[in-house]
């Protein structure tokens, strides 16, 4: 599955833009705050229905602009597609499959799979474990519906038990509450199972992406934690009930879930250099893509946004030579240096398009 071409109006700093790709590498080339994250960002919101920067859509409407809309036009041996994603304060967001509206917004995720790598992923290794569930959550939502579903359905009954913890428990919101905790034990136990499972496959194929990023023989892994490693989600609750009852807020459950992260037994945050860090991350990614490439038959688009930054020279080289090979489909690449990358490039073999961006704009 490759993306052939993509329409832009109005999305952040591209008020106009049409574009034809390769279905190989393409590259945005430009200064800082040129705009080329931009165009990967509009990519991943065809995907995604959502920003690669966290950006609401509210926020990504171009300053001139009332709304946005990104159309493209994906090709496999099997089908063309056309997506189109809108957002205006007035409509809210809007996800058509050619030309019919999703009845949902989540029936679209996991059509066009993604796999992006960008400077914000350093928040996996530096920030807390809500940045990795956010990470786990949208991998796996794009593997599976079920899961996305059940997510979806777990955050309501949570929000819905935190809003009656807040009033007066009388003994009829009590047997809610009893309601509550049976269906969020059943959701929390089909959430826990699947980033579990999803972890373990995970962490060996991240360590031999890694040992060919640096040449290394150091041993990197990811270990998946959870309060329901040791305890149900059932008696979690019953555990807890007391206090959640004083505080008005659900403090067990799969919302305590993280992602240990080390090399060599050590924790990577801690203990690993900027090159290691970045590297770790890429190989967590490209394990990632192999699993969704696995699961769903059709090569994902990989957006690489900034990779070269703290990464040596031969990390660089190796990590090109890893992408370009036919395992890999489609890839959109940012960089600041547009001769770099053209040598790069034709070192590599591919067939590839440069597009120079200034302002917002293809030049």
């Amino acid at each position: 599955m490759y993306l052939k071409n993509i329409n832009i109006i109005d999305f952040k700093s591209i008020k106009l833009s049409d574009l034809a790709f390769c279905n190989k590498i393409n590259c945005f080339v430009g200064s800082n705050g040129a705009g080329k994250t931009n165009f990967l960002d509009a990519i991943y919101y065809l995907s995604l229905c959502k920003s690669i920067t966290g950006t609401s859509s509210r926020q990504s409407v171009n300053h001139d602009g009332d709304f946005f809309m990104i159309e493209g036009e994906y090709l496999s041996s099997d089908f063309k597609n056309n997506y189109t994603c809108s957002y205006s304060a007035s409509t809210g967001k809007i996800i058509k499959k050619n030309g019919k509206n999703y009845a949902k917004i989540s029936e679209h995720i996991g059509a066009a799979p993604l796999v992006s790598i960008t400077p914000s992923d350093n928040s996996l290794i530096e920030e807390s474990g809500d940045a990795r569930r956010k990470y786990i959550n949208t991998f796996i939502s794009q593997l599976d519906k079920l899961y996305l579903n059940t997510l979806i359905r777990y955050n309501t009954i949570i929000a819905q038990r935190n809003q009656m913890l807040k009033e007066n428990l009388t003994s009829d919101k009590l047997e809610v509450i009893e309601i509550f905790d049976m269906q969020l034990s059943e959701l929390a136990d089909t959430i826990y199972n699947s980033r579990k499972n999803i972890i373990e496959r995970l962490s060996p194929i991240v360590s031999q992406y890694y040992n060919i990023i640096s040449n290394s023989a150091e041993n990197v892994t990811l270990q998946y934690h959870s309060q329901l490693d040791k305890t149900s989600m059932e008696d979690l609750l019953k555990q807890s009930f007391e206090k959640d009852k004083m505080s008005g807020f659900t403090s067990v459950g799969i919302s305590r879930d993280d992602i240990k992260m080390k090399i060599d037994g050590y924790q990577i945050k801690r203990f690993g250099s900027q090159g290691q860090q970045k590297s770790f991350l890429i190989a967590m990614k490209l394990a990632q893509y192999d699993i969704i490439a696995e699961k769903k038959s059709v090569n994902p688009i990989l957006l690489l946004d900034d990779i070269f930054d703290r990464l040596d020279t031969t990390r660089v080289a190796n990590l090109v030579a890893l992408v370009s090979d036919d395992k890999f489909g489609q890839i959109f690449i940012t960089d600041c240096d547009g001769e770099r990358m053209a040598k790069i490039l034709e070192q590599g073999g591919k067939e590839y398009k440069i597009f120079n961006i200034k302002n917002g704009e293809v030049e």
